[in-house]
């Protein structure tokens, strides 16, 4: 039982002189923490000023202990910043030491320095462009454990106004240094109203899951609540319909710009004015990416995965003379995955690795190359810095075609409808705005001092963006078309099977004859973010790798094919056939160094 303490002159003793730091210590921080929960100013007044007076003079092996005891104690370390603000106030105080100069051992002074300088930045950008709304900031400190985790953070963040995802967004932050959580929150309450103190490991930036090399899995990671509108595409199987609606895509773009708006509030606000200015242009990227991503849910979320020797020999096989006609889908929507690929740069950092395929709106056949990026951070910025891919949509008029010329005709209508919306003059808006206001049908007091008609702006971006990427779809586009004639003419040569790493036992029960425990296992399994998936080419894999004989320099493809070879009653019928690309030698007899045979 501890004896009764006298708070005199900001010296705190025990009635009979004698003193217990540490029980001392921690007896007067319980009482400072109901003090600040009961809001009762005069009393924590009275513990702030006998805690102070504790502190002073102890040996640092006491204070390290007290305040390692605190660390996992938020509502604590809250009381002792609202102690240390009321301190600072206290007129009868002034020109005594407080609390954080007593803990000033604890903090490392260039991370306090570095906050304080970022509170007085963030204070004049909003004095110039919000006056009206400068609100306290606040410092955020994620404290997880040992404060030298590289989970440790300190935040400056800003107010903003009432909001259903977020009351603050981050301006900057950095590492705590060799600061202690518990001084370095003490330290800051001194230049904030507000500070939160978190026993969290700060929110990894980088999402990931277990498929994430799969682009369907690794947009469902990058955005939360795409995950959401898997009830949209069971309504849209339900109903039997595999387009969207408007209704349909206005919730897929709530739902996109919804993951934009809680991401840009924890993207430094001084990182994101170093970016380029796009827009909405990552949004509505996005959005049409969500869109593609809930017709390949409502297709029963198919993706067939390539393996690098198929591929390898996709690239070697032309296309261009391939009917349209002649390809068959084993899905009205699937996703076919060949790896990242690095003579196939979509945009600088981003390499080509798969493709959304859809067939569900009629007489439409959709293709979305899609891209992954190198660094797998700037895929997570994908609010501010987009996320590229290359559309293309062939309909009744071209789909009789072979697959060179239309592709050549869809890119030649595309074209000349960027050219009409680059020559056709801009709206004078201001005028328009202008008789509006006149009229009373809108209030001067909203009306935008300029508004400007950026449609040509924006169709000359597309024009670039089109010319520039064109070349590199194209290539893809062989491998696309291979994989559906592979597809076509080979349809026994792929297996279904759970990616290595599922959990074996909902794998076992996802595969039982009883059908509610396996439907119950493969929903279980998804919800973990395992998919079966089709491997491809199980024939192609199974053959040996033939050594180059001797003799033979500079080996080199001779180029593949697929052939239209005539079947069925009076060869009226034609089927797909893979002429193999050959790898062959410069020496007197070229030999093919592996063949595959595949029986239709």
């Amino acid at each position: 039982m501890l004896k009764h303490l006298l708070v005199q002159d900001g010296q705190t003793k025990f009635e009979d002189g004698s003193m217990d730091e540490t029980d001392t210590l921690r007896q007067i921080t319980r009482r400072l923490t109901l003090a600040a929960s009961s809001r009762g100013s005069a009393a924590l007044l009275v513990e702030a000023k006998a805690l102070l007076g504790v502190l002073e003079g102890q040996p640092e092996g006491v204070v390290s202990d007290w305040l390692s005891g605190l660390r996992n104690q938020p509502g604590s370390v809250h009381a002792l910043c609202a102690a240390e603000r009321a301190l600072l106030s206290d007129s009868s105080h002034q020109g005594r030491a407080s609390l954080g100069e007593v803990l000033e051992a604890w903090t490392d002074i260039d991370v306090l320095d570095g906050v304080v300088r970022a509170d007085e930045e963030a204070g004049a950008y909003t004095e110039e462009r919000a006056p009206d709304r400068r609100k306290p900031h606040v410092v955020r400190i994620y404290a997880p454990g040992h404060p030298s985790s590289e989970t440790s953070m300190v935040q400056l963040r800003m107010r903003i106004h009432p909001n259903p995802m977020a009351d603050s967004m981050l301006w900057s932050e950095r590492a705590m240094g060799d600061s202690d959580p518990v001084a370095l929150a003490v330290a800051l309450a001194a230049i904030d109203n507000v500070v939160e103190y978190l026993t969290l490991p700060r929110p990894a930036q980088l999402r990931t899951g277990p498929l994430d090399r799969f682009h369907p899995e690794r947009f469902i990671t990058q955005h939360p609540s795409a995950r959401a509108l898997g009830s949209l595409a069971r309504a849209r199987t339900r109903d039997k319909q595999s387009g969207l609606t408007m209704d349909d895509f206005n919730r897929v773009q709530e739902a996109v710009a919804k993951d934009a708006q809680s991401q840009l509030f924890e993207l430094p606000l001084a990182v994101r004015h170093s970016l380029p200015a796009l827009g909405s242009a990552p949004i509505a990227q996005a959005a049409s990416l969500a869109a593609h991503l809930v017709m390949w849910m409502t297709a029963g979320r198919q993706i067939y995965d390539l393996p690098p020797a198929l591929v390898e020999r996709f690239k070697q096989t032309d296309v261009d003379d391939v009917p349209l006609p002649l390809l068959k889908f084993p899905y009205e929507g699937l996703y076919l995955y060949w790896g990242p690929q690095a003579d196939l740069e979509l945009e600088p950092g981003w390499l080509i690795d798969g493709a959304y395929v859809m067939t569900g709106v009629p007489g439409v056949l959709q293709l979305v190359v899609t891209a992954a990026p190198t660094d797998p951070v700037e895929g997570a910025w994908w609010s501010v810095k987009g996320e590229p891919y290359y559309f293309q949509a062939f309909e009744q008029d071209t789909l009789g075609m072979d697959v060179g010329t239309a592709v050549d005709t869809v890119l030649s209508k595309e074209l000349a409808e960027l050219r009409q919306r680059i020559a056709k003059p801009a709206m004078d808006v201001d005028a328009t705005l202008h008789e509006l206001v006149a009229s009373g049908e809108v209030d001067p007091a909203r009306a935008p001092k300029h508004v400007e008609d950026v449609s040509a702006r924006t169709a000359t971006q597309e024009w670039d963006r089109v010319s520039r990427r064109h070349a590199v779809y194209v290539a893809s586009l062989k491998l696309v078309v291979n994989a559906l004639c592979y597809l076509t003419a080979y349809p026994e040569d792929s297996i279904a099977e759970f990616p290595t790493g599922a959990p074996q036992h909902l794998v076992k029960s996802a595969e039982s004859t009883d059908f509610k425990t396996a439907k119950s296992a493969r929903g279980r399994l998804a919800e973990l973010g395992y998919l079966p998936v089709h491997l491809c080419g199980k024939e192609l894999a199974s053959m040996n790798s033939m050594p180059v004989p001797e003799g033979h320099v500079r080996a080199h493809w001779r180029r593949g094919h697929w052939r239209r070879q005539p079947y069925g009653e009076g060869r009226a019928l034609r089927k797909l056939i893979w002429v193999m690309p050959m790898l062959v030698g410069a020496g007197d007899k070229d030999e093919p160094l592996g063949h595959l045979y595949l029986v239709s």
